[in-house]
């Protein structure tokens, strides 16, 4: 399944460029050394606003994702 197809028409020659999820999962590899640097050895926030927010935040948000594609998927 391909997440985006560009085709570029700037010169008579046709390039057109395509990547699937394995693809684009390979690019992540260079996220690694950024997110190292980011690292300073704390634990993160234990405020329980922070839980109930992603608890919350997680299922409306792929709720969410699901009614766009269910109205789009309609027209």
């Amino acid at each position: 399944m391909y997440i985006f197809n560009i085709t570029f028409f700037a010169n008579p020659f046709v390039f057109e460029f395509s990547m699937d999820f394995s693809q684009m999962a390979k690019f992540g590899v260079f996220l690694v050394p950024f997110f190292f640097t980011l690292y300073n050895g704390e634990s993160g926030s234990k405020a329980e606003i922070h839980k109930w927010f992603f608890y919350v935040f997680y299922p409306a948000h792929l709720l969410v994702i699901g009614l766009i594609r269910l109205c789009l998927l309609n027209f």
